[in-house]
Protein backbone atom coordinates (compact mmCIF):
# COMPACT_ATOMS: atom_id res chain seq x y z
CA UNK A 1 0.00 0.00 0.00
CA UNK A 2 0.86 3.91 0.23
CA UNK A 3 1.49 6.64 2.93
CA UNK A 4 1.10 9.99 2.29
CA UNK A 5 1.22 13.18 4.17
CA UNK A 6 0.00 16.26 3.51
CA UNK A 7 0.44 19.70 4.81
CA UNK A 8 -1.13 22.89 3.67
CA UNK A 9 0.24 25.53 6.23
CA UNK A 10 0.12 29.90 4.78
CA UNK A 11 3.31 29.99 7.17
CA UNK A 12 4.92 28.89 3.35
CA UNK A 13 3.37 32.28 1.79
CA UNK A 14 4.52 34.73 5.08
CA UNK A 15 1.17 34.66 7.22
CA UNK A 16 -0.94 33.73 9.76
CA UNK A 17 -4.57 33.94 9.55
CA UNK A 18 -7.83 32.36 8.02
CA UNK A 19 -6.98 28.59 7.27
CA UNK A 20 -3.77 28.02 8.86
CA UNK A 21 -2.79 24.78 9.16
CA UNK A 22 -4.10 21.48 7.66
CA UNK A 23 -2.23 18.07 8.04
CA UNK A 24 -3.55 14.69 6.26
CA UNK A 25 -2.11 11.10 6.98
CA UNK A 26 -2.95 9.14 4.28
CA UNK A 27 -3.17 5.72 3.50
CA UNK A 28 -4.25 3.48 0.50
CA UNK A 29 -4.14 -0.22 0.46
CA UNK A 30 -2.87 -1.97 -2.86
CA UNK A 31 -5.26 -3.59 -5.16
CA UNK A 32 -7.71 -6.03 -2.92
CA UNK A 33 -10.06 -8.46 -3.63
CA UNK A 34 -13.35 -7.12 -1.62
CA UNK A 35 -13.36 -9.71 1.25
CA UNK A 36 -10.28 -8.49 1.73
CA UNK A 37 -11.71 -5.07 2.59
CA UNK A 38 -12.48 -3.41 6.06
CA UNK A 39 -16.15 -3.88 7.18
CA UNK A 40 -16.90 -0.19 6.86
CA UNK A 41 -15.33 0.33 3.78
CA UNK A 42 -17.62 -2.50 2.04
CA UNK A 43 -20.45 -0.84 3.23
CA UNK A 44 -19.74 2.26 0.97
CA UNK A 45 -19.50 -0.35 -1.94
CA UNK A 46 -23.13 0.69 -3.17
CA UNK A 47 -22.22 3.63 -3.88
CA UNK A 48 -18.58 2.94 -6.40
CA UNK A 49 -20.67 2.23 -9.44
CA UNK A 50 -19.42 -0.97 -9.65
CA UNK A 51 -22.07 -3.91 -10.87
CA UNK A 52 -23.54 -4.34 -7.01
CA UNK A 53 -24.04 -0.47 -6.52
CA UNK A 54 -27.53 1.37 -6.61
CA UNK A 55 -28.70 1.28 -10.08
CA UNK A 56 -28.23 5.94 -10.37
CA UNK A 57 -25.06 4.88 -9.15
CA UNK A 58 -24.39 2.62 -11.95
CA UNK A 59 -25.99 5.20 -14.72
CA UNK A 60 -24.09 8.21 -13.54
CA UNK A 61 -20.64 6.75 -12.58
CA UNK A 62 -20.23 3.13 -14.07
CA UNK A 63 -17.78 1.48 -15.97
CA UNK A 64 -17.47 0.02 -19.38
CA UNK A 65 -15.92 -3.27 -18.46
CA UNK A 66 -16.90 -4.47 -14.82
CA UNK A 67 -14.50 -7.03 -14.80
CA UNK A 68 -11.31 -4.90 -15.13
CA UNK A 69 -12.31 -2.63 -11.69
CA UNK A 70 -9.90 -2.88 -9.01
CA UNK A 71 -10.32 -2.09 -5.50
CA UNK A 72 -8.38 -0.27 -2.93
CA UNK A 73 -9.44 0.84 0.74
CA UNK A 74 -8.40 3.56 2.63
CA UNK A 75 -7.45 4.98 6.25
CA UNK A 76 -6.75 8.88 6.80
CA UNK A 77 -6.53 11.22 9.28
CA UNK A 78 -6.58 15.07 8.38
CA UNK A 79 -6.68 18.04 10.99
CA UNK A 80 -7.98 21.24 9.98
CA UNK A 81 -7.09 25.06 11.80
CA UNK A 82 -8.82 28.31 11.34
CA UNK A 83 -7.73 31.22 13.67
CA UNK A 84 -8.30 35.21 13.02
CA UNK A 85 -6.00 37.80 11.91
CA UNK A 86 -5.46 39.53 15.48
CA UNK A 87 -3.73 36.74 17.19
CA UNK A 88 -3.15 38.77 20.40
CA UNK A 89 -6.77 38.70 21.62
CA UNK A 90 -7.61 36.91 24.41
CA UNK A 91 -11.24 36.95 22.71
CA UNK A 92 -13.06 36.31 19.83
CA UNK A 93 -11.82 39.37 17.13
CA UNK A 94 -15.37 40.72 16.10
CA UNK A 95 -16.13 40.09 12.15
CA UNK A 96 -12.74 38.03 12.02
CA UNK A 97 -13.02 33.94 11.14
CA UNK A 98 -13.59 32.10 14.18
CA UNK A 99 -11.15 30.19 16.08
CA UNK A 100 -11.94 26.51 15.12
CA UNK A 101 -10.30 23.22 14.76
CA UNK A 102 -11.85 19.93 13.23
CA UNK A 103 -10.14 16.50 13.38
CA UNK A 104 -11.64 13.74 11.17
CA UNK A 105 -11.15 9.73 10.89
CA UNK A 106 -12.07 8.43 7.19
CA UNK A 107 -12.95 4.79 5.90
CA UNK A 108 -12.73 4.97 1.90
CA UNK A 109 -13.09 2.57 -0.74
CA UNK A 110 -11.90 3.26 -4.39
CA UNK A 111 -13.09 1.31 -6.89
CA UNK A 112 -11.04 1.91 -10.87
CA UNK A 113 -9.82 0.67 -13.92
CA UNK A 114 -7.31 2.73 -16.33
CA UNK A 115 -9.36 5.58 -17.13
CA UNK A 116 -12.13 5.91 -14.44
CA UNK A 117 -11.30 6.35 -10.16
CA UNK A 118 -14.54 6.56 -8.23
CA UNK A 119 -13.80 7.20 -4.41
CA UNK A 120 -16.15 7.20 -1.45
CA UNK A 121 -15.16 8.50 2.42
CA UNK A 122 -17.37 8.12 5.16
CA UNK A 123 -15.50 10.24 7.69
CA UNK A 124 -16.32 11.06 11.45
CA UNK A 125 -14.96 13.70 13.52
CA UNK A 126 -14.53 16.30 15.77
CA UNK A 127 -14.62 20.43 16.27
CA UNK A 128 -13.61 21.87 19.39
CA UNK A 129 -11.18 21.45 21.92
CA UNK A 130 -11.29 17.40 21.26
CA UNK A 131 -9.84 18.62 17.58
CA UNK A 132 -6.60 19.42 19.09
CA UNK A 133 -5.69 22.35 17.02
CA UNK A 134 -5.16 24.61 20.23
CA UNK A 135 -2.42 21.72 20.51
CA UNK A 136 -1.29 21.37 17.82
CA UNK A 137 -0.62 25.22 16.97
CA UNK A 138 1.00 25.87 20.41
CA UNK A 139 3.51 22.90 19.92
CA UNK A 140 4.67 23.95 16.55
CA UNK A 141 4.85 27.97 17.53
CA UNK A 142 7.07 27.01 20.50
CA UNK A 143 9.17 24.74 18.58
CA UNK A 144 9.94 27.85 15.82
CA UNK A 145 9.47 30.53 18.88
CA UNK A 146 6.44 32.30 17.33
CA UNK A 147 4.19 34.08 19.60
CA UNK A 148 1.29 31.81 20.51
CA UNK A 149 -2.28 32.84 19.51
CA UNK A 150 -4.23 34.31 22.92
CA UNK A 151 -8.17 33.58 22.19
CA UNK A 152 -8.36 29.65 21.49
CA UNK A 153 -10.43 29.66 24.88
CA UNK A 154 -13.27 31.11 22.66
CA UNK A 155 -13.42 28.08 20.19
CA UNK A 156 -16.08 27.17 18.20
CA UNK A 157 -17.44 24.37 20.57
CA UNK A 158 -17.14 20.48 20.71
CA UNK A 159 -19.71 18.19 18.14
CA UNK A 160 -19.38 14.85 16.44
CA UNK A 161 -19.43 15.55 12.58
CA UNK A 162 -20.72 12.81 10.04
CA UNK A 163 -19.55 13.26 6.75
CA UNK A 164 -20.16 11.53 3.62
CA UNK A 165 -18.65 11.89 0.08
CA UNK A 166 -17.82 11.11 -3.47
CA UNK A 167 -15.26 11.90 -6.26
CA UNK A 168 -14.71 10.78 -9.64
CA UNK A 169 -11.76 11.21 -11.71
CA UNK A 170 -11.10 10.81 -15.21
CA UNK A 171 -7.57 10.58 -16.82
CA UNK A 172 -6.81 11.18 -19.92
CA UNK A 173 -2.97 10.90 -21.74
CA UNK A 174 -2.12 13.99 -23.82
CA UNK A 175 1.42 12.14 -25.13
CA UNK A 176 0.54 8.35 -24.98
CA UNK A 177 3.83 7.70 -26.39
CA UNK A 178 6.46 8.52 -23.85
CA UNK A 179 9.71 10.68 -25.02
CA UNK A 180 12.71 10.21 -23.26
CA UNK A 181 10.62 9.01 -20.18
CA UNK A 182 7.84 12.10 -20.27
CA UNK A 183 4.60 11.94 -20.05
CA UNK A 184 1.56 14.59 -20.08
CA UNK A 185 -1.67 13.52 -18.85
CA UNK A 186 -4.99 15.08 -17.36
CA UNK A 187 -7.39 14.31 -14.91
CA UNK A 188 -11.31 15.73 -15.02
CA UNK A 189 -12.89 15.48 -11.85
CA UNK A 190 -16.45 16.21 -10.02
CA UNK A 191 -17.50 15.54 -6.44
CA UNK A 192 -20.22 15.57 -3.93
CA UNK A 193 -19.67 16.27 0.15
CA UNK A 194 -22.74 16.12 2.22
CA UNK A 195 -22.50 15.99 5.91
CA UNK A 196 -22.08 18.34 9.53
CA UNK A 197 -18.70 19.35 8.89
CA UNK A 198 -19.10 20.21 5.22
CA UNK A 199 -21.32 20.07 2.30
CA UNK A 200 -20.15 21.21 -0.93
CA UNK A 201 -20.16 19.73 -4.99
CA UNK A 202 -17.16 20.50 -7.32
CA UNK A 203 -15.59 20.62 -11.02
CA UNK A 204 -12.39 20.82 -12.14
CA UNK A 205 -9.52 19.41 -13.47
CA UNK A 206 -5.50 19.52 -13.88
CA UNK A 207 -2.91 17.92 -16.15
CA UNK A 208 0.48 16.63 -15.02
CA UNK A 209 3.82 16.61 -16.40
CA UNK A 210 6.80 14.42 -15.23
CA UNK A 211 9.72 11.83 -15.96
CA UNK A 212 8.01 8.40 -15.41
CA UNK A 213 5.05 9.77 -14.45
CA UNK A 214 3.05 6.91 -13.05
CA UNK A 215 0.01 5.96 -14.90
CA UNK A 216 -2.75 6.61 -11.94
CA UNK A 217 -4.69 9.26 -10.28
CA UNK A 218 -1.96 10.94 -7.69
CA UNK A 219 -3.57 14.24 -6.20
CA UNK A 220 -0.80 16.35 -4.87
CA UNK A 221 -3.73 18.55 -3.28
CA UNK A 222 -4.98 18.06 0.15
CA UNK A 223 -8.51 16.78 -0.67
CA UNK A 224 -11.36 14.31 1.00
CA UNK A 225 -10.34 11.55 -0.72
CA UNK A 226 -6.47 12.28 -1.98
Amino acid sequence: GYLTGYLDNDLFGGTDRNYTNGARLSWISESRDLDEVGVVQRGLRGLTGDPESLRLFRAVTGFDDPEAVDYNYGLSLTQLMFTPEDPFSETQPEGQRRYAGWLGLGFSLHAGDDEILNSVEFVLGTTGPRSLAEESQDLIHELRDIDKFRGWDAQVPNETTVDLSFVQKRRADFLPERRLGFRVDGLTEWGVRLGSFRTAAHLGGFFRIGHNLPPDFSDPRLSSTA
